[in-house]
């Protein structure tokens, strides 16, 4: 009697080992799903606000506008048009980037803009990454690489 009720206890024993194995395997493989879900969800080229750049964008819409008002153009990037048309020759080699297939670069009088706005008025990378379009680890990419560029053209 005693042995059949080990061996019954035993049967017990190993159907809980075995139940508690199957659902960690099945929490894992929720987990597992979850992750790539997340994953899927961000898997966009470009958000689609950010490809309006081109047409929505501040430069592309506001820029020829604040150059024909030269009191506007000062007070947007607190610098004459002309002083910004010298430091874009300054830079330009230095920042200029290569269009792809897939996409234009950011020419460099847009890297220039976004660079004052940020220096002049103090603004969040998030608030530019609405205003420009750009991606907020891109305006930062173009904020800290045409800082450097403008100190190697001026420092002298």
């Amino acid at each position: 009697m005693d042995g059949i009720i080990a061996k019954i206890l035993q049967n017990n024993v190993d159907f809980i080992v075995e139940a508690n194995r199957l659902k960690a395997i099945v929490i894992e493989k929720e987990r597992e799903r979850q992750r790539v879900m997340r994953l899927r969800r961000r898997r966009l080229w470009i958000h689609p606000i950010m490809a309006q750049r081109m047409t929505r964008g501040v430069f592309s819409t506001l820029y020829m506008e604040l150059r024909g008002d030269p009191d506007k153009f000062f007070s947007y990037v607190r610098m004459k048009a002309e002083n910004f048309d010298v430091l874009v020759e300054r830079v330009e080699h230095l920042i200029r980037r290569s269009d792809t297939y897939c996409r234009f670069s950011i020419t460099p009088a847009e890297r220039l803009m976004v660079t004052l706005r940020f220096l002049a008025t103090g603004e969040s990378l998030s608030s530019l990454h609405f205003q420009f379009r750009l991606g907020i680890s891109t305006i930062s990419g173009i904020v800290r690489h045409t800082c450097r560029a403008v100190w190697d053209s001026l420092h002298d």
